[in-house]
This record gives C-alpha cells, sequence and structure tokens, in this order.
C-alpha cells in the first residue's frame, strides 16, 4: 500500500495511528507492545517486529486485512485509520474488499491512461 502514497500520507497515516494507540492505553512509540495486541486479535496471523515499527515510523502501511486488525485494535474505521476521512456510506466501506476496491481504483486509472498512450492515434480501419 504504501508504494503508491507519498511522504505526506504516510506521516499523516503514523500520526493518526499513534493517536488512536495513546487513546487505547498504548504506548504508541512501543512496536512490541502493538505486535503482542495484534497477535491477540489476529487469531495467529504473523507479522515480524520491523513490520510493526515500519507502521510506527510511517515506512509501510498494513495491507487490507492487517489494517483492519489495527483498526480494531485503535477501536476506529479502517477506512479512517487509513485514509484520515470518514466513511461516505454504510459498513461496506471498510471492508477488506471495499478498502482494496479503494487502492485500486487509482491504479485502473493510471492503466488506462498509460493503455491510451500506447493505443494508436487513429483506430485502424476495418477490412
Amino acid at each position: 500500500m504504501a508504494a503508491h502514497l507519498s511522504f505526506r500520507e504516510r506521516d499523516e497515516f503514523t500520526k493518526r495511528l499513534k493517536t488512536c494507540l495513546k487513546n487505547s492505553g498504548l504506548n504508541p512509540n512501543s512496536p512490541t507492545q502493538l505486535l503482542r495486541e495484534f497477535m491477540k486479535q489476529s487469531g495467529g496471523l504473523q507479522v515480524s517486529q520491523s513490520t510493526v515499527h515500519k507502521w510506527l515510523v510511517g515506512d509501510a502501511l498494513p495491507d487490507v486485512h492487517n489494517m483492519e486488525i489495527v483498526a480494531k485494535i485503535c477501536r476506529v474505521c479502517p477506512y479512517w485509520l487509513r485514509t484520515g476521512h470518514e466513511k461516505q456510506q454504510d459498513n461496506d466501506m471498510n471492508s477488506p474488499l471495499q478498502l482494496l476496491a479503494d487502492e485500486l481504483d487509482g491504479r485502473m486509472l493510471d492503466v488506462k491512461l498509460k493503455a491510451a498512450d500506447l493505443s494508436p492515434r487513429h483506430p485502424p480501419e476495418a477490412l
């Protein structure tokens, strides 16, 4: 997820994450503490302490499924934690599929623009 985000977007995510962790009674600077809570909530899903550290310093963002778990720990909406915006519609907005769809929206636009650049300027005439 972080590959397509600007430094500012990653920094804003980190600020939201740390604020939410603090509000949830967790140390916002402790990857170990967040990792312990993550393991409790994830049902056995494994992530490394270095991955959690990257979330806390803005070097990476959790993938869609991990974002849901982190948001649950923080007691916030995953969509808000990821974007900083309130969701626009009902509960479907924070499903893993919707978060993935939101992320892919921008990528699809890039693909369409690249495809348009590769296509001939004038369509070939029919035989």
